[in-house]
């Protein structure tokens, strides 16, 4: 999946953080910005997959090996399930 370039400095923004899978108010807020860059550059549609795989590439580039962690690998799936219900609401909605 290739990103946008404002839509990539969300993400990775949100991935630069040492908690960045925490539920933590400042960890939250950076997802959402990604999530509504996201929409802005891309619409409202995820391939979910892919962007799956994007982040676990980015985490396999700033931790120097191969990304395996079971629990961080499904809060990356509900973090994506969760944009995908954001983004459908948006749409849903007309915002």
């Amino acid at each position: 999946m290739q990103l946008k370039p404002n839509t990539q400095k969300a993400l990775d923004a949100w991935l630069g953080s040492s908690n960045w899978y925490t539920k933590d108010l400042r960890d939250m807020n950076r997802w959402h910005h990604f999530v509504d860059q996201y929409q802005r550059e891309h619409g409202f549609t995820i391939d979910e997959g892919s962007l799956r795989e994007n982040i676990e590439a980015k985490l396999t580039k700033i931790d120097g090996k191969r990304f395996e962690n079971e629990p961080l690998r499904n809060e990356i799936r509900e973090r994506i399930s969760l944009a995908c219900n954001i983004l459908e609401f948006l749409e849903r909605t007309g915002r």
